[in-house]
């Protein structure tokens, strides 16, 4: 065969032929797996060092840490500002309720007053859902962040004296079972609240406003003077 026959038959490069072919690694791929931008840029991480920085690598690092702190803080104001309204807001409305329900001296009517005060807490509707939604999102982000936690700790102790005062006044008015303990009905109620608003956000589709009504109210007449 002539030399140039030879030569019109090179062999392809060998990372086209390879490149497909499982198992392979060019020489230049890393040892780990690479995040990278378009362009094939990796993505700048927290303690990257630009090269190109006159700065000791420590100051870089350090200065680059201040700044990622400054954005965390910048956060966290935001969202305790988002969980003080919140809180405020429905505070708001439980207090307008909580005046009626505490001053009405009707059994009939104070009851239907606690319940609607009660409900002010679950998901019933489409003010309350998403009012509930971001609140056990703040109560469970207040586990791990010391910040969020007096504000979360302010509403479950707010609504713990609320339906202690419910109970005081129910029993005041002869409305509440003698064998009720109002302490111990206080944490029992709060949780039953709790407990049904905690699912009515997660399973709405189980745990419906008329269901959650139904279970509220059965409690509460479990507790009722007769």
């Amino acid at each position: 065969m002539s030399a140039g026959c030879r030569s019109s038959r090179r062999k392809p490069a060998r990372s086209a032929v390879h490149a497909g072919r499982p198992g392979f690694t060019p020489r230049t791929a890393l040892p780990w797996p690479a995040q990278r931008q378009s362009g094939g840029r990796r993505a700048s991480q927290p303690g990257d060092v630009d090269p190109g920085d006159a700065r000791d690598p420590a100051q870089a690092v350090a200065a680059d840490g201040k700044q990622h702190d400054g954005r965390t803080e910048q956060v966290s104001q935001v969202q305790r500002f988002a969980l003080r309204a919140l809180v405020d807001r429905i505070g708001a409305r439980i207090l307008a309720h909580a005046e009626l329900a505490i001053a009405e001296t009707d059994r009939e009517k104070r009851r239907a007053l606690t319940t609607e005060l009660l409900g002010e807490l679950l998901t019933l509707d489409e003010t309350r859902y998403p009012e509930s939604a971001v609140w056990l999102a703040f109560a469970t982000q207040a586990r791990t962040s010391p910040t969020l936690r007096p504000h979360v700790r302010e509403m479950y102790d707010g609504t713990r004296t609320l339906v202690g005062k419910v109970l005081t006044r129910s029993r005041e008015l002869g409305g509440l079972a003698e064998h009720v303990d109002i302490a111990v009905e206080t944490e029992r109620l709060t949780a039953l609240i709790d407990g049904l608003m905690t699912n009515g956000v997660i399973q709405p589709d189980r745990m419906t406003p008329d269901l959650m009504r139904t279970v509220l109210n059965a409690h509460l007449d479990s507790i009722a003077k007769i």
